[in-house]
């Protein structure tokens, strides 16, 4: 469901929270709303957030769109997991963490939706390096 101009206010005033200096117009208020209406309210309002803890500066419309759609893969990737879980436990396991990836990009691929190629290669680097780090933990 699309972000309501009340909820779209609420992130907008996080996001002066977290960025005293960063201001919008009506003009630009109605902008960045066009521009970002079509993220649900939770996507939205945890891509501000995770923004906000990484950056010194305010997002653009971009990196906040592009911030959203890192936060959907992951929790696709999520519920993939879950789902096979559920179905194969035994697939999950850490002996077989090519094969993992391997289940999850099949998954991603039926899913209906806007993943790429690129997007999910990114995941799951990520997803590797995650893994290879609790490994070399002590």
């Amino acid at each position: 469901m699309a972000c309501t101009t009340e909820q779209f206010a609420i992130v907008m005033k996080g996001l002066r929270a977290m960025y005293p200096k960063f201001a919008l117009d009506n003009v630009g208020m109605s902008v960045w709303y066009e521009a970002l209406k079509d993220i649900e309210y939770e996507t939205l309002s945890r891509a501000a957030f995770s923004f906000g803890k990484k950056s010194k500066f305010p997002p653009t419309i971009a990196e906040l769109r592009e911030e959203s759609k890192n936060i959907q893969v992951e929790e696709t990737m999520f519920r993939v997991i879950q789902r096979r879980k559920q179905e194969q436990p035994k697939l999950i396991g850490p002996s077989t963490t090519g094969q993992r990836f391997k289940d999850i990009f099949e998954y991603l691929s039926a899913e209906p939706g806007t993943f790429t190629q690129a997007d999910v290669d990114e995941v799951i680097q990520r997803q590797a390096e995650r893994l290879d780090k609790e490994r070399r933990a002590p």
